[in-house]
């Protein structure tokens, strides 16, 4: 013990024996002794005594609360089986991050079913292993990456007894940090809040994935989930570089699309545009963009036109138009596509009837500030008289106006 945590021991009632009578009284349940006494649990973190404690031993041996649970794809065969002592926080965690997050996304994850319960931490690793070997034999896909059975050091989630060296020796399996994070999410945010990782990747260089090196690893299985599943990032250069195609072997997904050719119609017509039908129904855009229907859909480019302003302006158009107007301010605020097609044509000066931008006087100024009693009536009125006075510092001459 240092000599400030011996100052801080003397400012404090606690003792080591305070703190095992509370840990007793708690069961040797870390959570419970946390909520029990926040202020205990935050000074036995500082001197040491929460570390030395044997939370895990005791609850590996007495309590019996862990469960064996799994998400399962039922169409496409693919699984992922858990062990955990707290359920509806492990599946918060997986709905965040993860395996299953990744394969199910975030918006249609199932519920999680439990397929053994009341299990010791010894028995529930046991048990684990066996239900991933079953589900295996059985031709399902397993979305498990960290190693399960009695041999692992998986405990649902639960990353306490995780130290330093456990995570390096972790962390050697995985090339790169994403690698790393991806095949053993405890171990790394283990390391991650710890601020281990730092050194840990420096030296590795980062593999580059050619078409010959995606093609092996493709080759290794039978569907496109299972490529991505197996292999994030080389399924990600095959389809970022369209290789994926290239893999004939791959089965196709059984399952029927609900955007045949008249759907998809039906969608794009309640849309104005092509942006506008990939952001409201992404599914559609993306099957009659490969299925070639896209271009059945003109009314796209009426709209666009529409919305854009094309048009094409003829002198005798303009000229039209510009009869309206006594100013050329006027015709370009009322007509702007116009006015600017007058402009780069050089058709205004042909208007000899719109009046050009009036230069403001000091007489003109005057005589219209005359007809108000204030600085704000004037500027509100006529603002282009008003600008012209301030930019000539004529405005302090006008006596006349109340503060």
């Amino acid at each position: 013990m240092t000599v400030k945590d011996q100052q801080m021991a003397k400012k404090t009632k606690y003792t080591y024996d305070t703190f095992i009578a509370v840990a007793k009284q708690c069961e040797d349940i870390k959570s419970r002794f946390i909520e029990k006494n926040r202020r205990l649990y935050e000074y036995a973190k500082q001197v040491g005594w929460y570390y030395s404690y044997p939370w895990k031993k005791l609850l590996k041996e007495g309590h019996n609360n862990y469960v064996i649970y799994c998400y399962k794809d039922e169409n496409n065969k693919v699984v992922y089986v858990g062990l955990t002592n707290n359920l509806k926080k492990r599946d918060y965690e997986h709905r965040c991050s993860g395996a299953v997050a990744r394969y199910f996304t975030k918006n249609n994850i199932p519920k999680p079913v439990i397929l053994l319960d009341n299990l010791s931490a010894a028995e529930a690793k046991k048990q684990e292993g066996l239900y991933v070997r079953l589900f295996s034999e059985q031709g399902w896909g397993i979305l498990n990456k960290a190693k399960t059975g009695e041999h692992s050091s998986s405990l649902g989630g639960g990353n306490e007894q995780l130290t330093y060296e456990v995570c390096f020796e972790l962390s050697k399996k995985y090339a790169t940090k994403t690698e790393f994070q991806n095949g053993d999410v405890s171990a790394y945010r283990k390391a991650l809040d710890k601020g281990w990782l730092k050194g840990w990747f420096s030296n590795v260089e980062r593999k580059k994935w050619t078409r010959e090196k995606c093609y092996e690893e493709a080759r290794k299985c039978q569907t496109r989930s299972e490529f991505r599943i197996n292999n994030q990032s080389a399924y990600n250069s095959a389809l970022k570089n369209n290789w994926l195609k290239e893999y004939y072997w791959f089965v196709k997904s059984t399952r029927k699309s609900k955007w045949n050719e008249e759907a998809c119609c039906l969608a794009a017509k309640q849309c104005m545009s092509k942006t506008d039908f990939a952001n409201k129904y992404s599914s559609a855009y993306k099957a009659a963009k490969e299925n070639g229907w896209i271009t059945n859909y003109d009314w796209f480019a009426k709209t666009s036109d529409m919305l854009s302003g094309k048009r094409k302006w003829t002198f005798e158009t303009c000229r039209d138009l510009a009869l309206k107007y006594n100013t050329r301010w006027e015709f370009g605020k009322e007509n702007s596509g116009a006015y600017h097609a007058c402009l780069k044509n050089h058709w205004l000066d042909s208007f000899d009837w719109l009046e050009c931008r009036k230069k403001w006087t000091y007489e003109d100024c005057r005589r219209l500030a005359r007809k108000y009693k204030t600085r704000w009536e004037f500027g509100k009125q006529n603002g282009g008289a008003y600008r012209a006075c301030l930019k000539n510092n004529w405005i302090d001459s006008f006596d006349w106006f109340s503060e």
